[in-house]
């Protein structure tokens, strides 16, 4: 019927326009990595450090939020640095990475000077879900990595 064609239609159009919107999320999450990869890249060839950072701020007990290949990278580039990691935090993991615990979050976080979040495009629903637990910042690894390129 001439109805159900509408109907049909009408779906069809919703299905594409979700596609589209999430391809277009998708494509706006990996540009913000690569923007990311390229600033670490950058700081790195300019002989800066994220610890140095941390440092100049007095930032010595850190979280990292994330365990994803950013999360493992940071964690790398901090483990042996005299920066203390009181854990990894992560919606959907938990447990221990190396010797670092791995925290849920419905678990409570320990005592830290900042969290340094990896998955950037995520900050705010992230900055929403800490906000009542810690009193400590919260910052997303590339505006952290962007102040660092412009010092």
């Amino acid at each position: 019927s001439v109805r159900t064609c509408r109907l049909f239609e009408q779906c069809e159009r919703n299905c594409i326009l979700d596609e589209k919107m999430r391809l277009q999320e998708n494509y706006e999450r990996v540009s913000q990595y690569y923007a990311l990869t390229i600033d670490w890249i950058r700081m790195v060839q300019r002989e800066r450090s994220i610890k140095d950072y941390l440092d100049k701020w007095n930032y010595k007990k850190v979280c990292v939020y994330g365990l994803s290949d950013v999360g493992y990278r940071l964690y790398d580039e901090l483990k042996d640095s005299g920066i203390e990691i009181v854990c990894m935090i992560d919606k959907n993991a938990f447990g221990k990475f190396e010797d670092t615990d791995i925290l849920n979050l419905p678990q409570p976080i320990p005592e830290c000077d900042l969290i340094i979040v990896t998955p950037v495009y995520y900050i705010n629903e992230i900055e929403i879900d800490l906000r009542d637990k810690v009193s400590c910042p919260i910052v997303a690894l590339d505006d952290l990595i962007a102040e660092i390129n412009m010092s």
